[in-house]
């Protein structure tokens, strides 16, 4: 059985251009992630959300307050569910979607059409073995207010809840009568296997530390560049991702020509930045990059 079904909360950060960055990479049928991806948009409000941050902006100016405002537009929840149960159609997905918008209105007092015209809706609709999902974005700044409520961990309950009852309603499936189909089931218990990746996570920090203390002496940028790399990269702001990756790349090719041993350990330490954004396309990546600039700086030292 499953407790709910699965969604995903995030912060859309760094103001209007990145919610923008991120409405754009929703509907972005040529990015690498959405090859056979279907992609329809239930619910247009992206413009309104927006509207609503500069009405705000506008406001704070006539009013002399200060500050540099809200930097958190919206609140994404993804919503998913399980491959082999029944796939909703795209008007049931925009049911479902809307039931936790309305769920959301009731729970926070906030008038349901005023927050509709303030949640933009994406359904991506994939092949197997991706699932399908759709992206509830939700405006965190409702009547020139920052509704702080919209970012916290009750309003991830409150959307959870209502896609349990939706989707029971909708495809009269259950989650808590539901059994997920386990694959290749590792042998080691939960706990173990859980422990060992914190243990490995630590071994990369503390490793990361050291590496920047040395790099210092081969490339003095290098700490920032890709310290600036990852924070875009994980914050889907791929378009700024791709550009710090070429600078990133660059920068360990140069440190590779001094010190192949550090250069490896930088590709181990993006590697594993990349591992926790698997929907980044490629070209927001080190990795692709560094493998084809390490054929063309063989070459050159042959």
């Amino acid at each position: 059985m499953l407790k709910n079904w699965l969604v995903k909360t995030k912060q859309i950060k760094k103001g209007s251009e990145g919610f923008v960055n991120y409405c754009n990479y929703l509907k972005n049928n040529n990015a690498s992630s959405h090859h056979d991806t279907r992609i329809v948009v239930l619910n247009d409000a992206a413009n309104n959300i927006i509207k609503e941050s500069d009405d705000r902006k506008l406001d704070r100016k006539e009013r002399g307050a200060g500050g540099k405002g809200v930097m958190n537009l919206a609140t994404s929840f993804v919503i998913s569910l399980p491959n082999d149960i029944k796939q909703p159609t795209d008007e049931e997905w925009a049911k479902i979607a809307l039931y936790a918008v309305k769920t959301l209105s009731k729970e926070f007092d906030i008038d349901y059409e005023k927050l509709k015209s303030l949640s933009h809706i994406v359904l991506h609709n994939e092949k197997p073995p991706k699932k399908n999902h759709v992206h509830l974005s939700v405006s965190n700044i409702i009547d020139l207010e920052h509704f702080k409520k919209m970012t916290q961990f009750k309003a991830t309950h409150v959307v959870k809840q209502s896609v349990n009852r939706s989707v029971k309603a909708v495809l009269s499936v259950c989650n808590t009568e539901y059994t997920p189909i386990r694959k290749n089931v590792p042998k080691t218990p939960l706990w173990a296997s859980r422990a060992e990746k914190a243990k490995k996570d630590v071994f990369i920090i503390k490793r990361a530390e050291k590496l920047i203390k040395i790099l210092n002496k081969f490339h003095k940028n290098i700490k920032n560049d890709i310290s600036k790399w990852s924070d875009d990269f994980l914050n889907n702001y791929f378009p700024k991702a791709s550009k710090n990756a070429v600078i990133v790349a660059d920068g360990i090719n140069d440190i590779e020509l001094i010190d192949s041993k550090i250069a490896v350990d930088l590709d181990k330490l993006t590697d594993y930045v990349e591992k926790k954004n698997t929907s980044a396309p490629s070209v927001a990546k080190v990795s692709p990059k560094r493998k084809k600039r390490r054929r063309s700086t063989k070459k050159k030292l042959e």
